[in-house]
């Protein structure tokens, strides 16, 4: 992995594969990961996360839990092609990582567990993908497992996610062993790949011989509905050659119609050898994809395609410390990175210089002296830099869509021990949320505390340990709560002027608010009116203004969600309006307005599915019910039982302690984030959350 990029004109964009790695928790993700790597030669020992010893879970939490946290970036060689790899968290908590990875990777491996199959998270990963229009490719893992059943797999993955599956490799036993995996397109068979060493197929058993065959004409059969070439031989009865049905398999998986299904053991090294042709054979290059939107400085919509001869687009999607430095993660859009370039931030044209270039590895970075279109490095020196900016070269600026974050459900106050850390700690929290930007922080002046607020338990948990670890600072910290928001239910209106001498001054303005329920809900957002010009200059601090007002709201001081606040100036008064007057009109007109604000109380509600072997489902069942869960469907498998619906997220703190009581640390469960459900008023003040 030296810095021994070709010559721009030399680089071969069909060669390039931006991909990640997804999965539901515990699918076996990270294990793929770690045997590519040695499969490709990058690593010589196979890391487990079992024993923490895995490349990719780098961090300290990751090691002692055995879960990925943070989404970890590699580069690896397969059949002379350059594949970037980045292996994302499964847990909910941690959707931020999928979320931002996908912004700039053209295709994802999602991988699942033959015996949970489809699995909450799994489902959630796939509607990401669709939304980010990446090409999709699958990997059932685990069948060395006893009761494996891959075709089964394949068609509970088609039911569940509305897709055509096609297998390309099968799996072969002797006795109840996992031996092999066969190449359904090419005919050979491919044992367990432990080391960087040539591939050497293998021909195919016997025993499995006439069963592979069967499965190819199928899959013939399926490719020739859309086909011509394909369908001419099938009809005539005539073999499809390999190069003809890989071809039009592409077509068809860069198109969204069909998803291609590999197999195998991740752990025991079996079938790696098809999962990574999996990414070479069927997942886009760069040049595949559709070009991406972008604005220009004028506003005009224009299309970015990658090219090195293009003006530089870089999109910054992550923002990580990494032995001692702040990091920019950026995939290169368009054009050459050198070190020392100059970049103007597009989001407020401020001028940076790139000092460093690295690729990454996990943990580790590797120096170069540029970056080629198409590639994902870290750069040091954009200090200004956030999650979802784009930088450009001068002269060119373009600036790309921002990105969807997910709203925080869970919060709790912090505050420093000791009064003289507050200034530590606030800096500190201000990393945090520079780093993962689905966390969110507001200080509360009158009492002295911070709310942190996040994704979950765990999110919130890991947070801490990175502000401690960060700051060095013990905090005091209370338990975690829902984040409730208060929904606007019907418009309103209010103004204010304001007009005051003081001594030689006079402090003047005037301002109309009008707030309106928007369908989508969402945070309170500020649009303004055509006014007369005059005051068009104060409007970023009027803005600025009403979203921090926003952030209490009527009803028991939660934040205002779901409301369009338009503002425009009634009148001026006279030549005397000042920017401090008319913040003050903005401050007088919004405490006039919250008092007649009608709103609902909301808290967020949570899909959740729970596996637990059916002598203990009764059990499960009944504490779920007692927390205020819907039960939606209640299914058979084998000898478990999955338990689906949906619960208000306040009645599952501590759930998974009581569901290892219930099930003797048997079941498991997932929980995803499901929107927000008004709170019936007898109901919020039963809880104490507002009062008669």
């Amino acid at each position: 992995m030296s810095d021994a990029n070709p010559a721009a004109g030399d680089q071969d964009l069909s060669r390039v594969r931006n991909f990640g790695v997804v999965a539901h928790i515990d699918a076996g993700k990270t294990t793929l990961s770690e045997r590519m790597l040695v499969r490709t030669g990058v690593e010589t020992r196979l890391g487990e996360v079992e024993d923490g010893t895995a490349t990719m879970d780098w961090m300290t939490e990751e090691r002692e839990r055995g879960i990925s946290i943070t989404a970890a970036a590699t580069s690896l060689p397969w059949r002379a092609h350059q594949l970037h790899l980045i292996d994302t968290p499964g847990h909910v908590d941690f959707t931020i990582e999928v979320e931002r990875s996908l912004r700039v990777l053209d295709g994802a491996i999602v991988v699942f567990d033959v015996l949970a199959g489809v699995q909450a998270q799994s489902e959630s990963v796939w509607r990401q993908l669709r939304r980010h229009g990446c090409a999709a490719v699958a990997f059932v893992n685990k069948l060395d497992r006893p009761g494996a059943d891959f075709m089964a797999a394949v068609a509970a993955i088609e039911k569940r996610l509305g897709v055509h599956c096609a297998p390309v490799t099968y799996p072969f036993y002797r006795g109840s062993e996992l031996v092999l995996v066969a190449d359904i397109v090419r005919r050979r068979a491919l044992g367990a790949s432990h080391r960087a060493d040539p591939a050497r197929p293998q021909e195919l058993p016997e025993e499995i011989a006439a069963e592979v065959g069967v499965l190819r004409a199928e899959l013939a059969e399926l490719l020739a509905a859309e086909e011509v070439r394909v369908l001419e031989l099938v009809v005539e009865g005539r073999d499809v050659p390999d190069a003809l049905l890989l071809e039009a398999l592409r077509q068809r998986t860069l198109q969204g119609t069909l998803l291609p299904v590999a197999c195998g053991s991740a752990l025991h090294s079996i079938g790696i050898d098809g999962a990574l042709d999996l990414v070479v054979d069927f997942l886009p290059a760069p040049t595949d994809m559709p070009p991406k939107r972008a604005l220009n400085a004028d506003g005009e919509e224009l299309l970015l395609r990658p090219s090195a001869a293009e003006p530089l687009v870089l999109y910054a999607f992550k923002v990580q410390r990494l032995a001692g430095r702040e990091l920019v993660f950026v995939r290169v859009m368009r054009g050459i990175l050198e070190v020392g370039a100059e970049l103007v931030l597009a989001r407020t044209a401020a001028r940076l210089q790139v000092r460093a270039i690295f690729r990454p590895h996990a943990d580790h970075l590797e120096p170069q002296t540029r970056a080629l279109c198409g590639e994902i490095v870290a750069l040091e020196g954009l200090d200004l830099a956030s999650t979802g900016d784009t930088l450009c070269a001068p002269g060119a600026v373009v600036r790309m869509g921002g990105m969807d974050l997910p709203t925080p459900v869970m919060g709790l106050a912090v505050e420093p021990l000791q009064a003289i850390d507050r200034d530590r700690l606030r800096e500190g929290l201000a990393r945090l949320v520079r780093e993962d930007p689905s966390l969110a922080v507001r200080e509360d002046e009158a009492t002295g505390e911070w709310s942190l607020s996040g994704m979950g338990e765990l999110h919130l948990e890991i947070a801490l340990a990175h502000l401690r670890a960060d700051t060095g600072l013990e905090v005091r910290q209370a338990a975690p709560r829902v984040s409730y928001r208060e929904v606007l239910t019907a418009p309103a209106h209010a103004a204010a002027r304001i007009e005051r001498s003081f001594g030689n001054a006079t402090l003047a303005g005037a301002v109309e608010l009008e707030l309106s329920p928007v369908r989508e809900l969402g945070a309170a957002e500020v649009t303004f009116g055509p006014g007369d010009g005059s005051w068009s200059s104060y409007q970023p601090a009027i803005a600025a203004s009403l979203l921090a007002l926003s952030q209490v709201g009527p009803a028991s001081g939660h934040p205002l969600w779901g409301a369009r606040i338009h503002v425009r100036s009634a009148r001026r008064p006279g030549d005397l309006d000042s920017e401090p007057g008319v913040l003050q009109a903005v401050g007088s007109a919004w405490h006039d307005l919250l008092s007649r604000l009608k709103v609902d109380l909301c808290e967020p509600v949570m899909s959740f599915e729970v596996l637990t072997p059916s002598s203990y489902a009764g059990g499960v069942l009944g504490d779920l019910q007692a927390r205020g869960a819907n039960i939606a469907a209640v299914q058979s498998q084998g000898a478990s039982t999955i338990i689906q619906g949906q619960v208000p997220l306040v009645g599952m703190f501590g759930y998974a302690s009581a569901m290892r009581s219930l099930s003797q640390g048997r079941a498991e469960f997932v929980m995803v984030p499901a929107g927000m459900r008004a709170l019936p008023r007898a109901e919020s003040v039963a809880r104490g959350l507002i009062f008669d």
